[in-house]
């Protein structure tokens, strides 16, 4: 009986981790503050490295990279980011960010998979200018106040300035307070809306696989689902849950967000 299974290219995987840390690199780690230039070195790097997972590739005006997929089925997003701490480990943000490349690259390419997998990087998930700003963004749970206040903790400059030295400003995508700076994020919340009206769930089946957020500042955030999961989908999935009402437990899904 033929093998089937579809596999990882572990030697692939190691030459993206290693490429991601040969940028911003510091003795045996990484040196990647939020808009320094090697952390938009990075964004650029996965921007051109998504196509090969057959994504089409974004960086929003707020620094996320999302790359998003037009195969029919459903979407599984997932990812991580690509800042560090300061003088940091070089696998903490990259190692979600490239899992989640890698298994792009497997599944989508297999026709006889319904859905695929895209893939994100949040921008500031080590919280340089603020709390999870490109996540929340993503949900629209950023506003414009909230960014002309935000200002990097390690040099004195505003997140404004970092964006316009970092070649985003006015570019789509940025938090725009309860509009959101995303509106597939908003569409597909709403698909799943009508999806679940006509299935008709029982009350108590869970639809969002998230579990316990242990975020960069101690905060948690329980969805249903598994866990436990850092960064942003913590975010995501309380933005998600937040504009939907009606569901099992006020949760949703559609793009189920993942993250390492």
């Amino acid at each position: 009986m033929p093998d089937n299974r579809l596999s990882a290219d572990g030697t692939r995987v190691l030459a993206d981790l290693n490429a991601l840390r040969a940028i911003g690199a510091y003795k045996t780690g990484v040196h990647k503050p939020t808009f320094s230039e090697p952390h938009v070195r990075s964004l650029q790097w996965l921007a051109q490295k998504l196509p090969e997972a057959g994504l089409a590739a974004e960086i929003d005006g707020i620094g996320n990279v999302l790359g998003t997929s037009t195969k029919a089925g459903a979407k599984l997003l997932a990812g991580s980011h690509l800042e560090s701490q300061n003088y940091a480990g070089w696998l903490d943000g990259p190692l979600g960010v490239i899992y989640a490349l890698e298994a792009a690259r497997v599944l989508n390419s297999d026709p006889a998979i319904k859905g695929a997998v895209e893939v994100a990087s949040w921008c500031d998930e080590e919280g340089h200018f603020g709390s999870f700003l490109g996540s929340r963004s993503y949900v629209g749970t950023v506003n414009e106040a909230e960014i002309d206040a935000a200002r990097d903790r390690n040099a004195d400059r505003s997140m404004r300035q970092a964006l316009q030295s970092s070649g985003l400003a006015g570019r789509p995508g940025r938090g725009r307070g309860d509009h959101g700076p995303c509106p597939r994020a908003r569409r597909r919340v709403r698909h799943r809306q009508r999806v679940l009206r006509r299935r008709q769930r029982p009350r108590h089946d869970p639809v969002v696989v998230l579990g316990a957020i242990a975020g960069s500042d101690h905060r948690r955030s329980q969805s249903a689902g598994y866990g436990p999961e850092r960064d942003g989908s913590g975010a995501i999935a309380s933005g998600v849950r937040s504009r939907v009402t009606g569901l099992p437990g006020n949760a949703a899904s559609g793009t189920v967000a993942a993250s390492v």
